[in-house]
């Protein structure tokens, strides 16, 4: 699963590549409105990845697995 995808939420650069990484911040100080829509993409994204409900959600699958397996079953 990818948290970041390139242009629709954030924008991605290669590990090491000042220069994309100088070109993709000039790219956002430049473009208010993409700052708006990637970061509002990014909220969104983030609340529904990382929401109370899910975080809950595996948990328990995961205690039920392992509850499961000390069990025998």
């Amino acid at each position: 699963m990818r948290l970041i995808r390139h242009g629709e939420d954030g924008l991605l650069v290669p590990p090491g590549d000042s220069a994309a990484m100088a070109a993709a911040l000039r790219r956002l100080a430049l473009d208010p409105d993409l700052r708006e829509r990637l970061g509002g993409a990014a909220r969104r994204s983030a609340s529904r990845l990382f929401s109370w409900d899910r975080a809950v959600a595996r948990m328990l699958a995961l205690a039920g697995k392992h509850l499961s397996a000390a069990r025998g079953g």
